[in-house]
C-alpha cells in the first residue's frame, strides 16, 4: 500500500516470505515515489521523495 495516500499498488508480496529493503515504491494514484521497507509482516515507510 502507498504510505502517502493509503491506496493499493501493483506490487505483489507474499506475507511471511517477501522481504524488501529500500524499495522504491511508485504510486500510480498520487504520482509519488516513496522508499519503503517490508519485513514480511509490516511495511515501514523510510522517506517520501517527490518526483517531477
Amino acid at each position: 500500500m502507498c504510505p502517502r495516500c493509503g491506496r493499493t499498488t501493483r506490487v505483489q508480496v507474499v506475507p511471511g516470505e517477501t522481504k524488501l529493503q529500500h524499495f522504491p515504491l511508485w504510486c500510480e494514484k498520487c504520482k509519488q515515489e516513496s522508499t519503503v521497507d517490508f519485513d514480511g509482516v509490516s511495511q515501514n515507510p523510510l522517506r517520501s521523495e517527490p518526483t517531477a
